[in-house]
């Protein structure tokens, strides 16, 4: 490399060639939005558990259910 710094300059050029290449492929790329498809694959059980699930966990299930004992 020290004694032909041209074949060090044609190295780095490939090698940037081919990078630019790949993230033109990877920009292209198709992606499934898997969030979207399990949205619409959801039955009304599902969906139903869902909300269920997160409304048990929320801040007002908490207050609810501590007005209620607190009673």
């Amino acid at each position: 490399m020290k004694k032909t710094p041209e074949a060090a300059l044609h190295l780095l050029g490939g090698m940037a060639e081919r990078m630019d290449r790949a993230g033109r492929q990877l920009e292209y790329a198709p992606v499934l939005n898997l969030n979207g498809i399990e949205k619409d694959n959801l039955t009304l059980g599902d969906r139903i558990a869902k909300w269920v699930a997160q409304f048990a966990g929320s801040p007002a299930f908490l207050g609810l259910h501590a007005a209620a004992f607190l009673s």
